[in-house]
C-alpha cells in the first residue's frame, strides 16, 4: 500500500501577500469599471431628461401657438423676454373673449413661464406656471412670418453645464398680425 503524505503546513507569507495583491488588482479594476458606467449613466440620464423637457416644454408652446387667430408680439429687454400670443375665442358670438397668452422667460432665475389671461382685465392675480427652470435663453424670430408664415423660436437648456438647444419652426394655420401691442389688435 502506498501512503501519502499530506504536507499540512498552509500557506506561507509570501503566497497570501501575492494572493492578496492579485485580488486587490482584480477589485480595483472591477471598481474602476462599475464607477465609470454609474457615471456614464448618470450623464445619459442627464441628458435624456434634458431632452425630453427641451420637448415638452416645445410642445407645449406649439399647442398654444395654434389657437392664435389674431396675432403674436415679441419683446426682448435685460431682464426677461417674452412671446405674446394672441387670440378671441368662440369669435363672432356672444360669450367672444379677446385673450392673451404670455411665454416669459426670466433670465435671472433661468425660468420660462405661461400664463393666459383675458385683455382687459388685470392680470395681476393670473397663476404663472412654470414650464422650465433649466433655461439658458428663449429667443423667437418672425422675419419670416410675412414671406412664408412661420415663426422660429429656440429654447436653450442648462442643467449642470450641459446645454442644449431646441429650435423650432411653426406655420400658423390662421392669418395673424405682428404687433408691438395688444391694443393694437383688440383696440381698446
Amino acid at each position: 500500500m502506498i501512503k501519502i503524505k499530506y504536507d499540512n503546513r498552509g500557506l506561507s507569507l509570501l503566497e497570501l501577500m501575492v494572493a492578496i495583491a492579485i485580488s486587490m488588482m482584480v477589485f480595483t479594476v472591477i471598481l474602476t469599471l462599475s464607477s465609470n458606467s454609474i457615471t456614464q449613466y448618470r450623464n445619459i440620464g442627464t441628458d435624456v431628461d434634458l431632452q425630453n423637457e427641451a420637448q415638452l416644454t416645445s410642445n407645449q408652446i406649439r399647442d398654444w401657438m395654434m389657437e392664435v387667430n389674431e396675432g403674436v408680439s415679441w419683446e426682448d429687454n435685460d431682464t426677461n423676454s417674452k412671446l405674446y400670443l394672441f387670440y378671441t375665442t368662440d369669435k363672432n358670438e356672444l360669450n367672444e373673449k379677446e385673450m392673451i397668452g404670455e411665454i416669459s422667460f426670466d433670465k435671472a432665475s433661468g425660468e420660462l413661464y405661461y400664463k393666459l389671461y383675458e385683455y382687459g382685465v388685470d392680470e395681476s392675480g393670473v397663476e404663472a406656471y412654470l414650464l422650465s427652470n433649466k433655461v439658458e435663453g428663449f429667443y423667437c424670430d418672425m422675419s419670416n412670418i410675412f414671406t412664408d408664415g412661420y415663426i422660429i423660436y429656440t429654447i436653450t437648456y442648462d442643467n449642470s453645464g450641459k446645454q442644449w438647444a431646441k429650435t423650432n419652426e411653426f406655420t400658423f394655420r390662421n392669418e395673424i398680425l405682428v404687433v408691438d401691442s395688444a391694443y393694437e389688435i383688440f383696440g381698446r
